[in-house]
């Protein structure tokens, strides 16, 4: 349908005021619970493009629009290149090397350099490519590639700090396939994507209820029984020197512990964090 067309009056109002009122009714939807995270406005962006589509020809018509086009195009190559090459070199930007350190890449970082770079140079070479006269298609072109490094080499390689993929695996390997485990201020992903059905003691009870009842539950066969825990719920009541770090995922720190790590006759404080819970990091 072309732009002419689309400015009658019953397709206008189908067309650009049907996709604006779904964007505005996604948002308020999203705005309402208290958890709120960056993915929940996708929905909206397919009625945002259709809702300019009747404008596109005219926008990219813009020399202006172009120009800067081009210029943003140009601008993040040369950033992304910068900072690829930059961490390659052994000097990455503070903040991408605390990126690093929170999400324990180990030997997987340079894998992350190598695709800032590339992306760079894809911007850089659009922008040559497309000059000012398509300034706005060297930019859709980098955008493009970003989103694609970011889907089929990102992703992977963030994937164990992301989600509870790794921790889990980590937990299997440790404990062994014939072992009990039990689950402690644990959020859905970890049960999820365990590799053996879990004991919980609760998901909305108190850290401390839920550390009485698995350690009651461990105590009747300590041998084969393994608690998993996050950090801030461990409290007093656990030696941490006779515990294992399992590692960080989703923000958080999380330890395996069996029975001889637990103190004695130690009653665990109410004031502990009851699971950690953030409705918008899961």
């Amino acid at each position: 349908m072309r732009g002419n067309a689309m400015r009658e009056p019953a397709g206008w109002f189908s067309a650009v005021v049907a996709a604006v009122a779904w964007s505005a009714l996604l948002l308020l939807f999203f705005s309402i619970p208290h958890g709120k995270r960056d993915m929940y406005l996708m929905p909206a962006m397919p009625m945002v493009a259709l809702a300019m589509a009747p404008y596109l020809q005219e926008m990219i018509a813009a020399r202006w629009l172009r120009v800067s086009a081009l210029a943003m195009a140009l601008f993040f190559g040369v950033v992304f290149a910068a900072f690829g090459l930059m961490a390659l070199s052994g000097h990455p930007p503070r903040a991408i090397e605390r990126l690093v350190e929170q999400r324990e890449m180990g030997d997987l970082e340079n894998m992350l350099w190598y695709m800032l770079t590339t992306i760079g140079a894809v911007f850089v070479f659009a922008a040559a490519w497309f000059r000012t006269q398509r300034g706005v298609h060297a930019l859709l072109a980098g955008i493009g590639a970003l989103w694609i490094a970011w889907s089929v080499w990102a992703c992977p390689l963030l994937n164990d700090s992301s989600s509870a993929a790794g921790v889990m695996r980590k937990v299997a390997g440790i404990i062994g396939p014939d072992a009990e485990l039990g689950m402690v201020a644990w959020k859905e992903q970890n049960l999820l994507m365990a590799d053996r059905p879990a004991r919980d003691f609760g998901f909305l009870r108190s850290a401390p209820q839920q550390f009485a009842d698995a350690v009651r539950w461990q105590a009747q066969a300590p041998q084969k029984r393994w608690i998993f825990i996050l950090d801030t719920a461990i409290g007093n009541c656990v030696d941490r020197a006779h515990a294992t770090p399992i590692g960080h995922a989703n923000r958080r720190d999380w330890w395996l512990f069996r029975a001889d790590a637990v103190v004695p006759g130690c009653v665990p404080s109410t004031t502990q964090s009851s699971n950690g819970s953030d409705p918008g990091v899961d």
